[in-house]
């Protein structure tokens, strides 16, 4: 009831029948609310790629389709051509000043920020992402309100270093839809395949052999096409609102800069946008510029939730259902951070109606309605103008500026490394205000007369990541005496020193670059040269580095993974204990990695020898607080029989950890309480930890066994055994454990030819790899699918 139906209700009690119809009215919404709400992210997607948007070559017929059961709206801005912080700005309603992230690798989104998927989750809607990049790692906290988060990138034939293919993405989609269908679901689905390098599946790659970027888009395009049929077959679609949007677009070579990352200009910054909604128009275009700033307010105001009550974006959903709709023109923000690693000034940029701004020590103004290419820079002839939009560049960054939240992202090498082979630049930027990059962007040098160099940069990247010692020396070195400030070019040089054990080149090339580093920068330099000094042995020498690095990094990214590195170089000094100490540091940083839980019990497991664990280090950690600690003890005991005690120590694990470690410590619990002969335990176990993380096979194919060979299981426990059992075979096809696993599933079932079938293949692999003791237990298994029987449950099933 709104206050003005309050106000009647109360001040005109002889016209009550008036009043009751008025809060009627009033509390009834003007278009129906749908009950689900999809977002469809297509990463690096230029909006000119697209048929609704003018593309006559047919490319995305399935979201042209989409268009026409909906709204589309003609030009919409991004805010950064950079994944990360486009996606914070769609999910918070922020742009990047207000919501701290610049960059892909420094940042992380606050945890004070609120999200859409905190707003919807807290109003009863099952929340689930979809991701396709490790750029949008939960590390990063855009899993921040999501009860599902699925960033595993690992395991799976098609999936790369730093990225899942669509169709893989939308698998695991289609799934969660139909689990959640009974459900007012949010899912948020991301695909990543349009970024570079440009690698589409067939047909796609044969059909546009000439334009391959095309032919990714034309593969997401198919995958969206996938994911709106589902909705239908489940009859969600008049209960769903879906927004098809990109984060940020592609130069292609435009203004010299071939993928994205380092120019602001239209291409990496017009992005398409098309939304559907029960009782929306339909084919219908808005013409009003918009910003993907826009996404979480309009979601909410299509649910008739109020909940963002500082925002950058605006409510679109009127533009939804009033075809007549007229508003205020509006100003739209975006940034690239990308040319401080080369010692040049950020690009800040404003755009007014026709006018962009591009914020420097030599301004840059266009009239994108005369000029939509950006080719005729006239801030000369326009002083006025220019003087005006700087001057709302620099108060909207003073407001938005100085109290922005901002949280600084646990990184390791590793993921320097892979942020790197995908053409980002490299981790040395510091962190600064919103007020500091305005005044950076005139001291510094001015950024996109250098957007050659960043290229050729790349290029010298692409050379070392490849191996090519000689070719990338000589590149960095040519672009080192064109800029002798180039840290990061210094810093490659050293990489190469030390990789070929050069020690006192390596040294050499550290100091000169650490005249110019930045703090994070002189990190990075450090760490990189005491990886030198232990490659080579010289462990002392590795942990003085590593200490300065640390120093130098103190809440900078990439202090993590400094320690972790320090901890191997004090282990194999034999200093254990300190070891122990850095690497724990380390996990206490950063929770949310497996790989760091599991590396702080192979420490304190592994120091005392092979019988012995090292309970003087492990003592320093109390285990009723500190799950590791615990953890490691139950493991120690389950690996010499005293399953008692593992078990004990495996629960208080259990209890101290928190959600992201809870999968392995299932799994384990499993396996310690199936050796004490408790399967109903065991079961339990190894099914929640199969569906904490459905990528992991073993704990898959345990659950999958324990269900399937349970003499008590109802249908609903074979299907779901069926059902685990198809998943990890996804994962791994060729493994023959897994197949014969598959089998007993579909026995149990009563699928006995499919049955007899999947074990053949089994088998057929077993002997291929050698796998004798299998092998005799496959043929055991066909002859029981042979005569329709099931598998039945031995002691040491699960295993």
């Amino acid at each position: 009831m709104t206050r003005k139906a309050r106000r009647i209700l109360i001040g005109a009690a002889t016209v009550a029948v008036v009043a009751i119809g008025l809060i009627i009215w009033f509390s009834q919404p003007a278009h129906p609310r749908p009950r689900n709400v999809i977002i469809i992210s297509l990463d690096t997607t230029r909006a000119d790629h697209l048929g609704g948007y003018g593309n006559t070559r047919t490319i995305t017929p399935n979201i042209d389709q989409f268009a026409a059961q909906g709204v589309l709206f003609e030009t919409v801005y991004a805010p950064a051509p950079m994944t990360l912080p486009s996606h914070a700005t769609m999910m918070t309603g922020l742009d990047p000043p207000a919501h701290g992230v610049h960059d892909n690798l420094t940042y992380k989104l606050h945890e004070d920020h609120t999200t859409l998927a905190d707003i919807l989750g807290r109003r009863g809607f099952e929340t689930g992402a979809l991701i396709s990049t490790f750029v949008l790692d939960s590390r990063f906290n855009l899993d921040q309100g999501f009860a599902a988060y699925d960033d595993h990138l690992g395991g799976d034939a098609e999936v790369h270093n730093n990225e899942r293919v669509a169709g893989q993405t939308v698998d695991r989609a289609l799934d969660w839809m139909r689990q959640n269908a009974d459900l007012p679901f949010f899912m948020f689905l991301h695909f990543y395949d349009a970024h570079d390098p440009y690698e589409p599946p067939e047909p796609f790659r044969s059909r546009f052999k000439d334009n391959l970027y095309a032919g990714e888009i034309a593969y997401m395009d198919q995958q969206v096409g996938r994911v709106l049929d589902e909705l239908t077959s489940l009859g969600l679609d008049d209960e769903t609102i879906v927004i098809v949007v990109a984060d940020h677009g592609e130069m292609l070579g435009s203004h010299g800069e071939r993928t994205h990352s380092y120019l602001i200009y239209q291409p990496v910054i017009d992005v398409p946008m098309i939304i559907r909604t029960p009782g929306s128009l339909t084919d219908h275009r808005v013409t009003e510029p918009v910003g993907i700033v826009d996404v979480a307010p309009t979601i909410c105001g299509v649910l008739g939730i109020n909940a963002l009550d500082d925002t950058n974006g605006e409510d679109l959903s009127p533009f939804l259902f009033d075809p007549d709709l007229q508003v205020d023109p509006r100003t739209f923000y975006c940034e690239s951070v990308t040319p401080m690693t080369y010692s040049a000034g950020p690009l800040l940029g404003l755009i007014d109606g026709q006018w962009k701004y591009i914020h420097g020590p030599s301004p840059e103004l266009y009239d994108l309605a005369a000029d939509p290419a950006e080719s005729n820079n006239v801030a000369a002839a326009h002083p006025q103008t220019v003087a005006k939009l700087n001057e709302q560049l620099r108060q909207f960054l003073k407001k938005y500026g100085q109290q922005y939240i901002v949280s600084l992202a646990p990184v390791d090498d590793d993921a320097i490394q892979r942020l790197e082979s995908m053409d980002y630049a490299g981790g040395g930027k510091s962190v600064v205000s919103a007020m500091d990059l305005y005044a950076k962007a005139t001291e510094l040098h001015a950024a996109s007369p250098l957007v050659w160099f960043h290229e050729q940069s790349l290029a010298a990247n692409d050379l070392l990541e490849d191996g090519d010692f000689d070719a990338a020396e000589s590149a960095f070195k040519q672009l080192i005496e064109l800029r002798p400030e180039y840290v990061d070019g210094w810093a490659r040089l050293a990489t190469i020193a030390g990789a070929r054990g050069d020690l006192i080149k390596a040294a050499e090339y550290t100091e000169l670059a650490l005249h110019n580093a930045s703090p994070a920068n002189k990190a990075k330099l450090l760490a990189t040269l005491a990886g030198a000094y232990a490659n080579k042995g010289s462990y002392k020498k590795a942990i003085e580095n590593y200490l300065s690095a640390i120093d130098a990094a103190d809440s900078f990214a990439n202090q993590c993974g400094i320690l972790i590195d320090l901890a191997a170089a004090y282990r194999l000094d034999g200093q254990t204990e300190r070891a122990v100490d850095a690497v724990f540091e380390a996990y206490k940083k950063d929770r949310k990695r497996q790989a760091l839980y599991e590396t702080s019990t192979m420490y304190l497991l592994a120091d005392g020898g092979p019988t012995v664990p090292n309970w003087r280090a492990a003592s320093k950690y109390d285990i009723s607080k500190f799950a590791p600690a615990a953890f490691a003890r139950g493991m120690w005991y389950a690996g010499h029989d005293q399953m008692d005690l593992a078990l004990q120590h495996l629960r208080l694990a259990e209890a101290k950890e928190d959600q992201d470690q809870v999968a392995m410590i299932q799994y384990r619990l499993g396996q310690v309480t199936k050796r004490l002969g408790d399967f109903a335990a065991a079961t339990g176990h190894m099914v929640r930890a199969a569906e904490l993380n459905d990528e992991w096979p073993e704990a898959l194919n345990s659950a999958a066994w324990l269900l399937a060979t349970n003499p008590d299981a109802t249908k609903d426990d074979t299907a779901k055994a069926a059902h685990f059992a198809s998943l990890a075979c996804r994962i791994r096809p060729n493994d023959p454990g897994l197949l014969d696993t598959l089998a007993v599933t579909q026995a149990a079932n009563g699928d006995f030819d499919g049955a007899t079938q999947t074990a053949q293949r089994a088998l057929e692999i077993a002997t291929e790899q050698f796998r004798t003791d299998l092998m005799s237990e496959i043929r055991q298994r066909l002859n029981l699918y042979r005569q329709d029987k099931r598998v039945p449950r031995s002691p040491a099933d699960g295993s």
